[in-house]
């Protein structure tokens, strides 16, 4: 079957080739069939593509939107016309690889999978509108999640932040002229505000709770202010019960991957107060003779991996005669607390806030803000000053009576 000058047969496709910048360029035309009609205006096509090219107009990257060889060609501008929201989100989890641990990068990718979904993950970034951020943000507030629950505002507030960092970076290469997600406005009680048990609460969860382990894990996440990763990481080769100290040196993700905790900082010694060292002495009883695991640790930052051989503190339960899990996930610790709290007809809260309490509790009792940082993992005293500190109104005798106490000794 004869061709036009520059068209081929390629199986059973066809392709054209062109010079274009002193580099020849060959491009498969998709879904073209070779019939003699086709192979004419295939020849056609290129006699465009050559008058273009003369006349300084060829836009390759409009001309064949999946070429990588348009991609070399094209500007900013061209680019960012053609660019899809999924492309960009996958442009910028893959610049984040290298920097971001694996928990880190999870739930990054599974906030750019729901934002692409409100978005419109197949739409150009350079036809999103400021109107159709604030639609995108009404559509998130609006639609229920698969559970048939409303998005808190902080879920909501970090895919708009999500956004934010990806359309600033659609801006800084020059893809698009501005970033539609900046004249978003966060909504109002997303801050993650400190909602910690009071003391009669913790009282009233511990004795719900029948099972001595989940009674030993919630004494030791309130009286630590552990993560709940470092928490269902913790080995008994980190504690050390004489001197009444626990050595946090590792965190397991949502997917039980084990890491490095969140940063250097967080690679501390907490000293035990009385309830959680009575908490680890019961439960050595249950776990401290148990099967040592090898594990790997990915080390944050490093691209490296060290091997340990642990015993882990807490192991679930047998199920259904399966052997238990090596440790808990962190999913499943949360729904434990989460039955607990329901159990103890207990206003809900996340199991994060038994952080919160810790923090708290001992603001409240006049800890030193020093020692609750070192503690907590803290790089410095400010984070509990702006999130922790919140005062507890059932312990307004307790400041009455220090104030008067205070005003006494001045007279």
């Amino acid at each position: 079957m004869n061709t036009p000058e520059g068209v081929e047969i390629r199986g059973k496709s066809i392709r054209i080739s062109f010079t274009y910048r002193e580099m020849r360029c060959r491009e498969t035309l998709k879904g073209w069939e070779v019939t003699k009609g086709n192979l004419k205006k295939a020849g056609h096509l290129r006699a465009s593509i050559l008058s273009e090219i003369s006349l300084g107009t060829f836009d390759y990257l409009s001309r064949f939107p999946t070429s990588k060889k348009a991609q070399l060609f094209a500007t900013p501008e061209q680019r960012g016309k053609n660019l899809t929201v999924r492309e960009l989100f996958d442009d910028y989890i893959q610049l984040k690889q290298a920097t971001m641990a694996s928990q880190s990068l999870y739930v990054l990718s599974t906030t750019a999978r729901a934002c692409c979904l409100f978005v419109g993950e197949e739409r150009t970034i350079s036809t999103i509108t400021i109107m159709d951020a604030l639609k995108c943000q009404k559509l998130m507030v609006d639609s229920p999640t698969r559970t048939g629950a409303s998005r808190s505002a902080k879920t909501i507030n970090n895919m708009i932040k999500l956004l934010r960092r990806c359309f600033d970076l659609a801006v800084k290469s020059k893809f698009i002229d501005d970033n539609p997600f900046l004249h978003v406005e966060l909504l109002s009680g997303g801050s993650g505000e400190p909602d910690p048990l009071e003391l009669e609460e913790f009282h009233q969860l511990i004795e719900s709770t029948t099972n001595l382990q989940q009674r030993n894990m919630f004494t030791l996440a309130i009286y630590t202010g552990m993560r709940t990763g470092e928490l269902c990481a913790l080995a008994w080769e980190d504690v050390d019960l004489d001197k009444g100290t626990i050595e946090i040196t590792r965190n397991v993700t949502i997917e039980r991957k084990f890491t490095t905790p969140k940063n250097k900082k967080s690679e501390r010694t907490i000293h035990l107060l009385e309830p959680a060292l009575l908490a680890l002495k019961s439960q050595r009883e249950l776990t401290m003779f148990s099967p040592v695991r090898d594990i790997f640790v990915e080390v944050k930052g490093s691209n490296t991996f060290r091997q340990e051989s642990v015993r882990f503190v807490f192991i679930p339960e047998r199920r259904n005669g399966q052997a238990p899990s090596e440790t808990y996930k962190t999913t499943t610790y949360n729904r434990l607390w989460s039955r607990a709290l329901k159990r103890a007809g207990i206003r809900h809260r996340c199991s994060y806030q038994s952080r919160h309490t810790y923090a708290c509790w001992l603001i409240t009792k006049g800890a030193n803000l020093s020692f609750i940082a070192e503690q907590m993992g803290h790089k410095s005293t400010m984070m509990l000053e702006r999130v922790y500190g919140r005062f507890m109104k059932s312990h307004s005798h307790e400041q009455i009576e220090y104030l008067n106490g205070l005003m006494a000794s001045s007279k």
